[in-house]
């Protein structure tokens, strides 16, 4: 079995698992409201985690943009109207998944600063998005799977010590030299 059918068959079996509702796009996209939550509350209690958070986002995002054109995978139900039924409007291509990138960089910095019994249900959540991605007919597996490493692995790569070395680079402080 080859990579294709692979993705083609297990979104399918996800696609047609469950009767269709908005329910699933909705939580899919409801990840926005978890990175702003972050942002603020990293903006709010420490600002270096902050700084580590919002550059490595945005390092990783812009990647992931430049990954999704470079490619230019068409998503499911473009290459394959007749086989998905979507409720996705997405028109950018498909792989790797952005909204996979940012639950997989949320489940990264929630498994890392928190220690509540909330966490437990903040993870169970993330690591459901990819399922609802799938349901929704909006990507292949290996488009997720891809989304995910990049995600989780990205915070690693641009870490607090670089992103703090960036800001203070680009921090427009007066210095006065003496």
């Amino acid at each position: 079995m080859s990579l294709l059918d692979f993705d083609f068959l297990v979104l399918k079996f996800f696609n047609h698992l469950f009767p269709f509702s908005y329910v699933f796009l909705f939580l899919t996209e409801a990840v926005y409201i978890f990175l702003f939550f972050f942002a603020y509350l990293f903006y709010k209690k420490e600002k270096k985690k902050f700084y580590h958070f919002a550059l490595s986002f945005l390092l990783g995002f812009a990647f992931i943009m430049f990954l999704k054109y470079l490619i230019n995978r068409p998503r499911p139900f473009v290459a394959f109207p007749n086989e998905f039924k979507t409720i996705s409007f997405e028109q950018t291509p498909s792989f790797p998944s952005t909204h996979s990138f940012m639950a997989f960089f949320l489940i990264y910095f929630v498994s890392k600063n928190f220690k509540t019994r909330k966490k437990f249900l903040i993870l169970l959540y993330l690591l459901l998005i990819p399922f609802f991605l799938l349901h929704i007919g909006a990507h292949y597996p290996t488009d997720l799977i891809a989304g995910a490493i990049i995600g989780y692995l990205f915070p690693i790569f641009v870490s607090e010590k670089f992103s703090l070395a960036i800001i203070k680079k680009l921090s427009f402080q007066k210095r006065v030299n003496k």
